[in-house]
């Protein structure tokens, strides 16, 4: 090659060409090629680096608005804690001022349908309304199922769904069924604490699930048993025992005719012979 550059003469570097050895030819040709590698790699190695630094722009980018969010939602949360409370205040003053309207009127059946439809349809708001801020759950976390008060271990959460082990036995429940018991000490605090309802409910004297009419004339009993299963429909319970007596059975087809005209009321049957027979009737509320 560098006879060629200097001008000599063409056939003689042609011959001088082929009666040298190739070996040093192709390792010249060989460290061209490496040297473009280099070149490349150089150049992808500079890209690499380019990526990295927008990776680490992005994740300042994403912590941040982690952050962000985090706080919001504490916000929110704080907030739709106030505005249930503030539903279930305002719900408490209506149902106790209807209640307190068929005490009143209960000499006016007009008006005593009228504010018992309109109580029906109270509680059917309030049964549709969710009131209560859902529990943040983590993995490691003691909940407890309030349908069935079963004490377990979260293993697996969903978006709705949680799976708790229970004695080395695993179940699925939704997580709106869940009450935490003991955070998991192994897991960080989450940096939002879970805002739970107040714990209001409906301020309404208990009621109990059995009435004794026994010994009162029939608009006696019917008046005693209007005000009971308005108060036992607020409180949302599934079953009544209204204890009438046997007689000559008209007190208790009386009763019977009249609960069946409640939109609420399900269905009326006699208590079995060992439990009272006739004499007791089992109301079931829809």
């Amino acid at each position: 090659e560098v006879a060629r550059n200097i001008g000599l003469n063409k056939s003689l570097i042609k011959r001088a060409k082929a009666m040298t050895d190739t070996r040093q030819y192709d390792l010249d040709h060989l460290l061209a090629e490496v040297q473009q590698q280099k070149e490349k790699l150089a150049s992808q190695l500079s890209a690499l680096d380019q990526s990295k630094q927008q990776s680490e722009q992005f994740k300042q980018g994403y912590e941040a608005l982690k952050l962000e969010l985090e706080q919001k939602k504490e916000v929110i949360l704080s907030r739709a804690k106030k505005e249930a409370e503030s539903l279930i205040a305002q719900a408490n003053k209506e149902i106790e001022t209807t209640i307190r309207k068929i005490v009143e009127s209960k000499a006016d059946k007009k008006t005593t349908q009228q504010q018992r439809k309109k109580l029906n349809k109270q509680r059917k708001g309030l049964k549709t309304k969710d009131l209560q801020v859902e529990e943040v759950f983590q993995l490691g976390d003691q909940v407890r199922m309030n349908n069935t008060g079963t004490v377990g271990i979260v293993v697996g959460l969903g978006k709705k769904d949680a799976e708790l082990e229970v004695n080395s036995i695993k179940t699925k429940t939704k997580l709106s069924n869940l009450s935490l018991v003991e955070r998991n000490p192994k897991s960080p605090k989450p940096k939002q604490k879970p805002q739970k309802s107040s714990g209001k409910s409906l301020v309404l004297d208990s009621v109990a699930q059995v009435l004794d009419v026994r010994g009162m004339r029939t608009h006696e009993a019917i008046a005693e048993v209007d005000q009971w299963l308005d108060k036992a429909m607020i409180q949302g319970l599934a079953s009544l025992r209204l204890i009438h007596g046997k007689g000559y059975g008209i007190l208790r087809q009386e009763l019977k005719k009249h609960l069946l005209g409640y939109e609420q009321v399900d269905s009326v049957e006699h208590e079995t012979d060992r439990s009272g027979g006739q004499g007791v009737s089992i109301i079931k509320l829809k």
